[in-house]
């Protein structure tokens, strides 16, 4: 994932999350490099475009949101049928 990509995803996080100031941006660039990560590889290693479909750059934001709480196990079942969709479109 391009830097600038990156870098608006985990803005648009922050900001819809209202995340404090205080947090580091790292925090976050890490959850979205994994969730990047878990997507690509679930689309068999295809690249995902996170930047022009927005679907899947909302399942990568609630991958995150989930990530951040420490529930990623109900991401997975909460998501399931996106996740799925997001499968199908790329496989």
């Amino acid at each position: 994932m391009e830097n600038t990509i990156l870098t608006a995803i985990v803005a648009e996080v922050r900001a819809e999350m209202q995340i404090s100031p205080s947090i580091p941006d790292t925090v976050f660039t890490n959850y979205v490099k994994e969730g990047e990560q878990f997507l690509n590889h679930l689309a068999e290693s295809l690249r995902i475009d996170f930047d022009g479909d927005l679907m899947a750059r909302a399942l990568l934001k609630n991958y995150v949101r989930y990530a951040y709480y420490g529930a990623l196990a109900d991401f997975k079942k909460a998501y399931q049928g996106d996740i799925y969709d997001t499968q199908i479109r790329y496989l």
